[in-house]
C-alpha cells in the first residue's frame, strides 16, 4: 500500500513465475517477518513501561507523553520516504541499514539517563524502524508471483500480529521482573540479528536508481504529517483551538497539504506518483489503509494508560489484556485466505464491519469499564483486521503489479 511497495513492486515483479528479488523467496519472507514484529514490538512494549519511565526519570504524565509522540512523528516523516530510499540504496542497503540503526537506537532508549536522551534515541528509533514493515512488505510481494500473495500476506501477517501480542506481554513480564531498560535492550540483539539475516537473504545487489527526489513535496509532506501527529497527540491536554499552539499545528498542516496537493499535481517530478491513484481499487484501498490504522495503533497507544492510570492494573496484567487483539488476528488466519479466495471483497466486508463494530462499542467504555470488556473488543477489532487486511492489500495491489509488468 506504500510507496515503498510500489517502487519495489515496479523493480522486482517481473514475471509470474518467478522472483527476481532474491534466490531465497522464503528466507526473504522469513526476515520479513522478524522485521515486523520487531516494529510491532517497538511500537506496543513501550506503552506498558512508561509509568516505570516516569517513575525513573521523575516526570510528569505530559512530558512521558513526548516519549510515545515523538516516535509516530518520526516514523511518519520516515514513512513516505521509504520508496525513494528503497530504489536509491537499493533493498539490501536500506534494509540493513535500517536494522542497524534500529539495533543502535534501541540499545540508546535502554541506557538513557535523561527524557532528553530518550526523547532523541525514540525518535531515531522511529525513523530507523517506519521503513521495516513496508520494505518487509513489498520485498515479500515481489518474491512471489501474484497467485501466492494471499497466502504469503497471510504468512507475513503472522510477524505483523506477534509483535502486538509479545509487546505488551514481554513489556509486562520484563517491567515487572526487571525494569523498564530492558523492555529496549531486549530489541537491540533481534535488530542485529535480523541485519545479519537480510545480508544472507538478500545477497549481493547493485544500488537501485531512484531518480531525483521531488524535494518539496517531501517536506510539505512531512510537515503536514507531523503537524498532524502533534495536533492529534497534544490537543485533548492543551484545549484544543484554545491553545496557540494547536492552532499553530492547523495552519501548517492546511498550508503544507495545499502545498504537497499543487506540488503533485504540477510538478514534472512529483514525490508521490499522482497516476497509482487512477486505479480505484488502489484509491480505495489506501483510504482503508488509513481507516484501520487509525483505529489499531489508536487503542494500542490508549488502553495502556487507561488501565493503568484509571484502573491501577499491573504491568503484566495489561500486557495480558490488550494481547487479545493479536489473538483476535492469529484466529482470522484460520479462514482469510479461503475466504478471500471465495471472494475477497466479502472478506473485506466483514473485517471492517467488525472492526467498527469493536470501536463503537469501545465508545462507551469509562472508568468502570472490565477486563472482560477490554478482552472481547480487543479480541474483536484484531480479528477484523486480520481479516480485512489480506484481500485490501491484494485487491489494492493487483492493478499494480499487472503495470509493472508492462
Amino acid at each position: 500500500m506504500s510507496s515503498a511497495q510500489q517502487t519495489i513492486l515496479e523493480q522486482g515483479v517481473i514475471e509470474d513465475s518467478h522472483a527476481v528479488i532474491a534466490s531465497n523467496r522464503w528466507l526473504v519472507l522469513a526476515l520479513a517477518q522478524i522485521t515486523t514484529l520487531t516494529f510491532g514490538m517497538a511500537v506496543t512494549a513501550t506503552n506498558v513501561v512508561l509509568p516505570q519511565i516516569r517513575g525513573a526519570l521523575s516526570i510528569n504524565h505530559d512530558q512521558a507523553a513526548w516519549i510515545v509522540t515523538v516516535f509516530l512523528v518520526a516514523a511518519a516523516v520516515a514513512t513516505p520516504l521509504t520508496g525513494w530510499m528503497a530504489g536509491w540504496l537499493g533493498w539490501r542497503r536500506f534494509m540493513v541499514t535500517s536494522l542497524v540503526g534500529f539495533a543502535l537506537s534501541t540499545l540508546a532508549c535502554g541506557l538513557a539517563g535523561s527524557l532528553e536522551t530518550l526523547l532523541v534515541a525514540r525518535a531515531a528509533q522511529g525513523l530507523f524502524s517506519a521503513p521495516l514493515m513496508p520494505l518487509g512488505q513489498g520485498m515479500v510481494l515481489a518474491s512471489f508471483p501474484r497467485r501466492m500473495h494471499p497466502v504469503v500476506l497471510m504468512l507475513w501477517g503472522i510477524g505483523a500480529v506477534m509483535g502486538p501480542v509479545l509487546g505488551p506481554v514481554l513489556g509486562g513480564v520484563i517491567a515487572e521482573s526487571f525494569n523498564w531498560r530492558w523492555v529496549f535492550l531486549m530489541m537491540f540483539p533481534i535488530g542485529v540479528l535480523s541485519a545479519v539475516l537480510a545480508v544472507i537473504a538478500l545477497g549481493d545487489q547493485e544500488r537501485g536508481t531512484s531518480g531525483r527526489l521531488g524535494l518539496i513535496g517531501f517536506i510539505s509532506l512531512a510537515v503536514c504529517m507531523s503537524s498532524a501527529q502533534l495536533m492529534l497527540d497534544r490537543g485533548h491536554r492543551l484545549d484544543w483551538f484554545a491553545s496557540f499552539e494547536i492552532i499553530a499545528e492547523a495552519t501548517l498542516i492546511t498550508a503544507t497539504l495545499a502545498i504537497f496537493i499543487a506540488h503533485t499535481a504540477f510538478s514534472r517530478k512529483p514525490f508521490l506518483n499522482p497516476r497509482m491513484f487512477s486505479d480505484w481499487n488502489f484509491s480505495i484501498g489506501v483510504v482503508m489503509a488509513l481507516i484501520m490504522g487509525a483505529l489499531s495503533f489508536t487503542t494500542i497507544v490508549l488502553f495502556p494508560l487507561l488501565l493503568q492510570d484509571l484502573r491501577g492494573y499491573p504491568d503484566l496484567l495489561v500486557g495480558y489484556l490488550i494481547s487479545a487483539r493479536g489473538l483476535g488476528n492469529l484466529f482470522s488466519f484460520a479462514v482469510v485466505v479461503p475466504l478471500t479466495r471465495y471472494n475477497a471483497r466479502l472478506a473485506l466486508s466483514i473485517g471492517m464491519a467488525l472492526q467498527f463494530w469493536a470501536a463503537w462499542a469501545m465508545t462507551s467504555f469509562d472508568i468502570n469499564l472490565t477486563a472482560v470488556d477490554v478482552i472481547w473488543t480487543n479480541f474483536v477489532q484484531g480479528f477484523g483486521f486480520g481479516l480485512a487486511y489480506t484481500p485490501m492489500t491484494a485487491l489494492a495491489l493487483q492493478a499494480l503489479s499487472c503495470k509493472a509488468r508492462d
